[in-house]
This record gives C-alpha cells, sequence and structure tokens, in this order.
C-alpha cells in the first residue's frame, strides 16, 4: 500500500523523517538504565549504618535460571526500587537459593515480608522495577 492508501483507510503511519529523531539505542542502554537503578550491596551495608532502612523487598524470579534478584526499596536517598548489585557499576546480583537470599535480607536489618514475583508479572512494572 502507498501513503495515498493508508490516509484513505484512516491509518497515518509515519514517516521516516518523523522517526529519525535521534541516536539508534544500543544494547547497552538497558545496562546503563539498570545501573543507574542499582546498589551495590556495600552501598547498602553503608546505607544502613548511616541510619537509613529497608522499607521493602521484591524478588524476581528468573524464568531462564530459576535464580533470584532482589529489590529493595530505602527510606531515603533514591525513589522507587533498586536491583542489588554485587559491585557498583555492575549487573544485578542473583541468588540461586531463596532461603540463602531471605538470610541475606534479615542481616540487612529487614524483617518484613518479602513478595516474590515470576519475571514479566504484570505488577513489576506497577513497582516500577524492569526485567533483568
Amino acid at each position: 500500500m502507498d501513503d495515498a492508501s493508508h490516509r484513505a483507510a484512516g491509518a497515518m503511519l509515519p514517516s521516516a523523517e518523523a522517526l529519525a529523531y535521534g541516536p539508534a539505542a544500543s544494547d547497552s542502554a538497558g545496562e546503563l538504565l539498570q545501573r543507574d537503578r542499582s546498589i551495590s550491596e556495600a552501598d547498602l551495608r553503608v546505607r544502613l549504618s548511616e541510619g537509613t532502612h529497608i522499607c521493602r523487598v521484591a524478588v524476581v524470579e528468573v524464568a531462564a535460571t530459576a535464580d533470584y534478584l532482589a529489590y529493595v526499596r530505602l527510606s531515603a536517598g533514591r525513589p522507587g526500587y533498586c536491583v542489588i548489585a554485587m559491585r557498583r557499576y555492575e549487573g544485578a546480583r542473583s541468588w540461586s537459593d531463596f532461603r540463602t537470599l531471605r538470610r541475606q535480607v534479615a542481616a540487612w536489618g529487614y524483617g518484613g515480608s518479602i513478595v516474590v514475583y515470576p519475571e514479566g508479572h504484570q505488577r513489576l512494572a506497577c513497582l516500577g522495577i524492569g526485567g533483568p
């Protein structure tokens, strides 16, 4: 179908010129966003020693590996959930055993409930948690 037939049918598709407004996204763009929303275990311990506490914990079970990713919401600092990273500016830290993850979260002083969501669950988007 040509441009005229799309307009006649009521569908208006953007032209190539309208889409070229910036550089193309790369695969690393998502990684940079995840790093901005992560907190290393060491940084978390420092924040906790300064008086910040963990308000909520959400865990995502990764379908491909059955590993668990922990997201914490802190009382001060960044809004929203932060994924736990092993080291600063690295990817998410994963746990293969939920009991080990639960013990680690308890060691950080969190005694509340831990909700586990399967990867891709619609509630994760409501919480502002992206995919791994």
